[in-house]
């Protein structure tokens, strides 16, 4: 599996998201060369180059810091390391070895349709419930970048007359109106493509072995012992972005994670948009 290309763990993608945006809005046709290469190389098994410019990028983007990174992604000014990095990033390469490819991305919301018409891939789409996402989103601290915002609230004003929240809004009401531009909009693409399989996150949690077996067979896959291994190794504790987690405490975990006062602003902020999976959270 290529776990999220498009975000900002390596100099490449941090050099393609600086350049259309970390939840970038392209329909099919546009010109987009680096987005392209990133894709390319992600639907190839995305493995990374090992050259010697590609050693240097990796290095300089580390070194470059958290922090510079963070304000470079929030509009600041971008350091001379990352300014390295990006000039010689690679983006991904085939790997010889794979045979199927799973691609994640949870930031190709606004972008999907380009990457299906370019690519052809097969799409499923997991949605998950609105506030289980934004309990998430408010502990890992997502929506960082005041420049990002700026577009998706025209987005959101020239597709469905949703206002953002006001400058000084509490932090959730931002992640409230970012999580709900991103869902509204994939949500409009599920619509327009019913060829694409759609689940729920919380129906893949209740049982997760029969769950993603069936969505294995939907898909023409053959269900392995070590495809189930993985699953029952992953149903244990863990934070943060690491990718463990108990599987039954996610079906309705918001219930204990968010308080009546979060839960309220969240659904003040998400009963603007038009899409039923939010209004009716």
């Amino acid at each position: 599996m290529v776990d999220e290309p498009d975000g900002f763990r390596d100099a490449f993608p941090f050099r393609v998201m600086m350049r259309y945006g970390e939840n970038p809005a392209l329909l099919p046709g546009a010109h987009a060369p680096d987005y392209e290469r990133l894709w390319t190389g992600a639907f190839a098994g995305g493995m990374r180059s090992r050259t010697a410019r590609a050693r240097i990028a990796a290095r300089a983007y580390h070194q470059a810091g958290t922090d510079a990174r963070r304000k470079a992604r929030s509009g600041g000014r971008v350091s001379p390391w990352l300014h390295l990095a990006s000039n010689l990033a690679e983006p991904p390469l085939a790997d010889p070895a794979a045979n199927h490819v799973l691609v994640k991305s949870v930031q190709c919301a606004r972008s999907i349709e380009w990457i299906v018409d370019t690519f052809e891939p097969r799409v499923v789409v997991i949605v998950r419930h609105p506030l289980n996402a934004l309990a998430s989103w408010r502990d890992l601290g997502f929506v960082r970048n005041p420049s990002e915002n700026h577009d998706l609230a025209r987005f959101a004003r020239d597709q469905w007359d949703v206002k953002a929240p006001p400058l000084g809004a509490p932090l959730l009401a931002q992640q409230a109106f970012v999580f709900g531009v991103l869902t509204s909009a994939l949500l409009a693409a599920v619509d327009r493509h019913p060829e694409w399989i759609v689940v729920r996150h919380e129906q893949l949690c209740t049982n997760p072995i029969v769950e993603l077996q069936s969505l294995a067979d939907r898909l023409g896959l053959m269900w392995t012992p070590s495809a189930e291994d993985f699953v029952l190794e992953s149903d244990r504790r863990g934070e943060g972005f690491a990718t463990a987690r108990v599987a039954s405490e996610l079906v309705d975990g918001w219930r204990t994670r968010l308080d009546d006062a979060e839960v309220e602003l969240i659904r003040g902020v998400l009963g603007a948009f038009p899409a039923a999976a939010l209004t009716d959270c």
